[in-house]
């Protein structure tokens, strides 16, 4: 259930709805601390294509979804991923392994972009 009126929605996995899909270049999520959960549901898409990803990451809002910064990063690394770019409101923010920057200072949100 979503919104202040408890309305359903259905929910399913990028895997599933994109099993056919052997190319994909770029994946944009905004998805309000449900970044974790979205790319678990994406793992086979990814590993297949592996798209460059461009992610709003709510660092403050993971934890109502039981996820955490360190988690999300960690799904990353071990996904080959590197932030080649971070922005933190207006400033650049860390960029590397995902590995090296599981404590790193992202503020309560940051836009990343991985390949």
């Amino acid at each position: 259930k979503i919104g202040e009126t408890g309305q359903e929605v259905s929910i399913y996995k990028l895997d599933t709805l994109f099993s056919w899909l052997n190319t994909l270049d770029l994946l944009r999520l905004d998805v309000e601390g449900y970044e974790l959960r979205i790319l678990t549901g994406a793992l086979e898409l990814l590993k297949r294509t592996h798209p460059k990803l461009f992610i709003e990451m709510h660092v403050s809002l993971l934890p109502n979804f039981k996820d955490s910064q360190y988690n999300l990063l960690v799904f990353l690394g071990n996904l080959k991923y590197t932030i080649t770019h971070c922005f933190i409101g207006s400033k650049d923010g860390p960029v590397g392994k995902p590995q090296e920057l599981l404590t790193a200072d992202f503020g309560q949100s940051a836009h990343l972009f991985l390949e």
